[in-house]
């Protein structure tokens, strides 16, 4: 299938929600198009470029659907865009034709077979994004972070809205996004949130310690 694409600083993964400003005429003219066709476009994770008011980024080859939902105007030249991620794609071919990218693109479904360590994986998961979750703003205290946060019950849901959560950069999230199979992406999503903890808490034990020796200077 074709799809108009949306290059971006953001890896969107299925299952999670994608919440844009969108204020570029280019993206205003191809969401038009996609709202005019009820079809949906691409997210793809940019390798090298901006988002924004420059020439058309170079992106990864793997991307995800975004279904819009949701569009509300902030202003006379913008609006606010809620889409969801639906399925990962493998694009086949580029095309530079336009004021925007699009692309020749395949579904690029994950084998899903749930074993019982994928399982276990899954289970594992549900306190350590918990924990994450209440340890993020001890170190970030002016970020924004999602409270009352409630995964969902699918386990494919569970594991792709974990990926998403995790504050790491781009190409990292962007591996989650390649994963092969299920227990492949099961497994490693655990490893960076188990990895992601263990910093967060040494950061939180050497700024308590640099505090008691500031105070013990003073």
């Amino acid at each position: 299938m074709q799809l108009p694409l949306f290059p971006l600083h953001t890896v969107l993964f299925p299952g999670t929600l994608l919440h844009l400003n969108i204020f570029e005429p280019r993206y205003k003219i191809m969401l038009r198009k996609c709202l005019a066709k009820n079809e949906p476009f691409g997210v793809v994770l940019i390798q090298q470029g901006q988002e924004a008011f420059g020439p058309i980024s170079k992106v990864f080859n793997v991307g995800c659907t975004a279904h819009i939902m949701e569009i509300k105007p902030t202003s006379p030249s913008s609006y606010n865009l809620t889409a969801f991620g639906y399925e990962r794609f493998r694009i086949l071919e580029l095309y530079k034709d336009r004021p925007y990218l699009t692309a020749t693109v395949n579904v690029f479904k994950i084998e899903e077979t749930l074993t019982k360590n994928t399982f276990q994986s899954v289970q594992n998961l549900i306190p350590l994004v918990k924990n994450y979750l209440d340890l993020l703003p001890r170190i970030e205290p002016s970020e924004s972070y999602i409270k009352d946060f409630q995964l969902p019950e699918n386990p494919v849901s569970i594991i792709h809205k974990a990926a998403s959560i995790l504050q790491l950069p781009g190409f990292e999230k962007q591996l989650l996004l390649e994963a092969k199979s299920l227990s492949e992406l099961a497994v490693t999503v655990e490893r960076l949130y188990r990895r992601e903890i263990t910093v967060i808490n040494q950061l939180l034990e050497t700024t308590d310690l640099e505090a008691r020796r500031a105070a013990w200077l003073n």
